[in-house]
């Protein structure tokens, strides 16, 4: 699962923490993050 959307639904506001890794994380889509975060496959 894609940290960014891990980060996003624990609701936090910033991913200030995290800054270097983000280059190295990929992203997810909308679809593909609601699939994700309702552990559809």
């Amino acid at each position: 699962m894609p940290l960014t959307v891990i980060v996003s639904a624990a609701g936090l506001d910033t991913l200030h923490s995290l800054t270097r890794l983000l280059p190295f994380v990929g992203s997810a889509d909308p679809g593909q993050a609601a699939s994700l975060l309702r552990g559809s496959p």
